[in-house]
């Protein structure tokens, strides 16, 4: 039987990919954390999923999401056994982001971020997204991280806004437009 607990990390430090041992407050293993929140808010986001395109938009995510975590933890140093984030993984969400795009009508305010079960849970992992975001940014200025990485997330965020704006589309539900003053 797996054994799913060492009980090396007892005493609050736990392993990195290169086999070193930080401690769990250190802003890699914070970065690390925020993508594998991220995970599993997709996850939850894919639970609540009517569209099966959508579905497969987030488990390619997801994937994404490894590699990008596995190259944060790597912190710079290249592991021959982990795949790189490349530029591709970057361009394919803008690809989608543009091919959804197209489908949806365009902005004049913003949306509040509400709907559906799918909807909302889409909207939630956009901004969970950008706090992932902001604390790998924040990591990479003290240490090298791949050069795909940060555009991934930047952009992976809009994905997720625009995901969500078509989950509302497909299931009919009306968005919710902020009635500040401020144009979008």
């Amino acid at each position: 039987m797996p054994l799913y607990y060492t009980g090396k990390g007892d005493n609050g430090d736990t392993s990195t990919i290169a086999g070193t041992r930080i401690p769990k407050c250190d802003l890699l293993v914070e970065a690390n954390g925020a993508i594998d929140e991220l995970q599993a808010c997709i996850g939850v986001a894919r639970s609540f999923q009517t569209s099966e395109e959508i579905d497969k938009f987030l488990k390619k995510v997801q994937e994404d999401l490894f590699i990008i975590g596995t190259n944060i933890n790597s912190a710079g140093k290249k592991i021959p056994s982990l795949p790189d984030a490349k530029e591709e993984m970057t361009k394919n969400l803008e690809k989608a982001i543009n091919g959804i795009s197209e489908r949806l009508e365009p902005l004049d305010r913003f949306v509040l971020p509400s709907g559906s079960q799918s909807v909302a849970f889409l909207h939630l992992a956009r901004a969970v997204c950008r706090r992932a975001e902001r604390i790998v940014v924040g990591f990479s200025k003290e240490n090298k991280i791949n050069e795909n990485v940060i555009p991934y997330m930047n952009r992976l965020s809009s994905l997720l806004f625009v995901l969500a704006r078509y989950a509302a589309k497909i299931e009919g539900v009306k968005e919710e437009k902020w009635k500040g003053t401020g144009r979008r």
